[in-house]
């Protein structure tokens, strides 16, 4: 392979070969700097408080602070969206719950394991890849205390979310394995890197859980309501692939319908890039969303390092986009580019006017909007 240096100009990428001792000692230079000069700092832990929180009890004034941006949003938008835009029912892990099950009786084995990971490995290994690896299997060894099992059907009965009833016996095992699949995602090859390289002891994020039930959508999309190419803040830019959004941002093989338009909804939508990925993913049930205290930090692109986890496995399908009527529909398509696009406008205009990161869906000629950040 070959050393090459990367610059965006508009919607331009520049790729340059450069010699292999200049660019590495230059990129490293330059992220470890920037991400020095940042000073990032993690919140004070949190203690246990609950093991689940219904959505009536999320919100911004919540103290203290038991969980993320993303669970306080997707509430708090609500409030504020017209009634168009659709958002579903929520309830909350918070942060302060994987410790106490950890700490739990039933778990002594599993936490004597993790911490000694944690406490000697990790810092010592020439081959951290394989610890982060041993770290997750321990949090998937935990076994739920009975008290966590309660007041999580309770809270997402109280919700909405679940009827009384749902979630027992298989059912449970499926949410609690995909529950500690959010908890095993904090140690992901990608965030233990990102934090070290910013001074973040990874050991030290808190990871609260969104749970919701998943919108079974016919298209997926994300929105940046800036566009990120020319930085024009009177134009979006998305992009939306068929089915639900984990070909998108879970970085599936293929393109998605790329395009840029004004938020006023003047003119026509510009495509950047037509939809290749060659499959789509089709399904419902509850869906568990990462809302770690790491992604909330100012300057550090945390969105994406950690997982977000539904409780069945969805399925998949190969795509046929001859026949495919967001590509062959003209009038269809068309309709849904600029139903992103009001989205993207109205929802930043209910955020403060805050430039926004937008994960959301089309099912059935409605639009949901799943989660939204603050652009990075």
């Amino acid at each position: 392979g070959k050393h090459v240096s990367c610059s965006q100009t508009g919607d331009k990428v520049q790729v340059t070969e450069v010699e292999a001792d200049k660019s590495d000692a230059d990129g490293l230079a330059k992220v470890t700097s920037g991400l020095a000069a940042l000073n990032l700092k993690l919140p004070p832990p949190a203690k246990f408080s609950k093991f689940c929180l219904p959505e009536a009890q999320i919100g911004l004034d919540h103290s203290p602070k038991l969980f993320g941006a993303k669970s306080t949003n997707i509430v708090q938008v609500r409030k504020t969206l017209p009634d168009w835009v659709l958002t579903p029912k929520s309830a909350v892990v918070p942060f302060g719950v994987f410790e106490k099950v950890l700490d739990a009786p039933e778990n002594k084995d599993v936490a004597a394991e993790y911490h000694r990971l944690v406490d000697k490995d990790l810092p010592n290994s020439k081959e951290p890849l394989h610890v982060l690896a041993r770290l997750k299997d321990q949090i998937h060894r935990l076994r739920a205390p009975a008290d966590l099992e309660k007041e999580v059907k309770g809270a997402l009965v109280e919700s909405g979310i679940i009827m009384s009833g749902e979630l027992e016996g298989a059912d449970w095992n499926e949410a609690f394995t995909a529950l500690k699949g959010v908890w095993a995602s904090k140690w992901n090859d990608r965030a233990y890197f990102s934090c070290k390289k910013a001074n973040i002891g990874a050991q030290h994020v808190q990871m609260a859980v969104l749970v919701q039930r998943l919108v079974e959508a016919d298209y997926a999309f994300v929105i940046h309501t800036k566009n990120p190419f020319n930085e024009e803040s009177g134009e979006m830019y998305a992009e939306l692939v068929v089915g639900l959004g984990e070909t998108l941002v879970g970085n599936y093989p293929g393109r998605a319908l790329g395009f840029a338009m004004n938020k006023d909804g003047s003119g026509d939508p510009k495509v950047t890039s037509l939809p290749s990925k060659s499959v789509g993913l089709f399904g419902g049930g509850l869906i568990f969303r990462s809302d770690s205290n790491g992604e909330d930090l100012p300057g550090f692109a945390g969105a994406g390092l950690y997982d977000s986890i539904p409780m069945v496995k969805n399925e998949h399908r190969t795509l046929m986009y001859h026949k495919e009527p967001l590509v062959v529909d003209k009038g269809l398509s068309d309709k849904v580019m600029r139903g992103v696009c009001k989205v993207a406008a109205d929802v930043e205009k209910a955020m403060g006017g805050v430039a926004q990161d937008i994960e959301g869906c089309y099912k059935d000629g409605k639009f949901y909007v799943v989660q939204t950040r603050p652009q990075v």
